[in-house]
């Protein structure tokens, strides 16, 4: 019979060369995510891996490999890489949708413009729009600062502007308009596989007025200051899909310090792990903010904490804590349908649990708030859809439906 013969694991050529048919991207930024080299016999385990921190650049159509022999036999290792038919100027559009039927509606429609490899490190500008019930400028410039790309710096601009209401026990007493604009810059360094090390400092200038309530109880909350501040964090992403992920890790811790009248310190984590196997779909979510605040000196950040995998039940804008922990576990399951290839639809469940405190927390529960959604799901080429119904076990109830970005 035949003999099947084990694949190779190592190659053996003289020489390698980079064949590169993009040339917006120096031939030294993908090298220099090369660590293979023909002085000696290739793993191909490793070179895949190499392969793969080309890819991660997301600037290519396709990255591979080939090896090829000239007239006198000798070996060259190809690494091959063509251009996205995208380019290097990116449009892309986004759409937000949520409501829970109650009249706690939010909505976004969004657009962004990313211009790549500007100058020969791969320096890249990137702008966003953002309008609906929150409102965002944003302009940041991100420039390696030596040709493997390891060191960046990224200076920015970012306008926030929304509407935070006031409930308490399912009232709502208020509403405050939050405007803030952050001036800054951010320093750092990709860690190979693991992630990426960062950190920053900024300028803010906070204006938050009252736009319906009693101004004698909530207009002692109106204000606009200046404050200053500092970050450091580290974050993972080995997310397929930011929007559906089905397969990767994403993992980020920020501490932040800022200065008004008076310290004050946050941290915040997130981590989103995702695996599929066959049509089932796992996702673990947990975020966690521990913030010092003091009531009375709230500077704009959006502290909401409802909404469709994170406290279902509840609308996004109808729970709040400036300090919380939640965790998620998602299952979704792949239906078989006669629809095309690029819609997909699923069925899925998730349980999730909640714990609040702070003295911006609208909750007053000593104990976790338990929930859980049942929904379907539509993975389409203008993003997910997703509509169900969630219920917590402080007797919230509600259907639900939402696009975009939910995890």
């Amino acid at each position: 019979g035949h003999r099947i013969l084990p694949k190779p694991q190592e190659l053996h050529v003289d020489q390698m060369a980079i064949q590169n048919q993009f040339p917006d991207v120096s031939e030294a930024a993908i090298a220099a995510r090369i660590t293979v080299s023909p002085a000696c016999p290739i793993p191909i385990a490793q070179l895949e891996r190499d392969l793969e921190r080309i890819r991660g650049l997301d600037l290519f159509g396709t990255v591979d490999y080939e090896v090829a022999y000239d007239e006198a036999g000798r070996s060259t290792l190809n690494i091959k890489t063509t251009e996205d038919p995208l380019g290097s100027t990116r449009l892309s559009f986004g759409l937000g949708l949520e409501d829970n039927f109650q009249g706690d509606a939010t909505y976004s429609a969004s657009i962004a413009l990313q211009m790549l490899e500007l100058n020969s490190l791969g320096g890249e500008a990137r702008f966003l729009g953002q309008l609906g019930s929150r409102q965002r400028l944003l302009a940041d410039f991100y420039q390696p600062i030596e040709p493997t790309r390891r060191w960046y710096v990224r200076p920015f601009l970012d306008y926030h502007s929304y509407l935070q209401p006031f409930v308490y026990l399912d009232e709502r007493f208020a509403d405050f308009q939050s405007r803030s604009l952050d001036a800054g810059g951010e320093l750092g360094r990709t860690l190979g596989d693991f992630g990426v090390a960062f950190g920053g400092v900024f300028y803010r200038n906070t204006d938050v007025n009252l736009r319906t309530g009693d101004p004698v109880r909530f207009g002692a909350v109106e204000d606009n200051w200046d404050s200053s501040a500092f970050y450091l964090g580290v974050k993972h992403d080995s997310l397929d899909n930011y929007f559906f992920p089905k397969n990767g890790v994403f993992a980020e811790t920020v501490y932040t310090q800022l200065e008004d009248t008076e310290s004050r310190d946050m941290i915040q984590g997130r981590l989103i792990a995702a695996r599929t196997r066959g049509r089932h779909t796992f996702l673990f979510r947990g975020e966690m903010v521990v913030d010092d605040l003091v009531a009375g000196n709230w500077d704009g950040e959006e502290f909401s904490s409802g909404g469709f995998l994170r406290l279902s039940g509840y609308a996004s804008i109808q729970v709040f804590a400036s300090r919380r922990a939640q965790g998620a576990i998602v299952c979704m399951k792949q239906l078989r349908t006669m629809l095309s290839d690029r819609v997909k639809l699923y069925s899925g469940a998730s349980m999730e649990t909640a714990w609040f405190d702070g003295p911006l927390s609208n909750v007053e529960i000593d104990r976790p708030v338990l929930a859980g959604s049942l929904f379907m799901a539509a993975e389409t080429p203008l993003g997910p859809v997703f509509a169900g119904v969630g219920a917590t076990d402080t007797n919230q109830f509600s259907p639900f439906i939402a696009m975009g970005q939910v995890f």
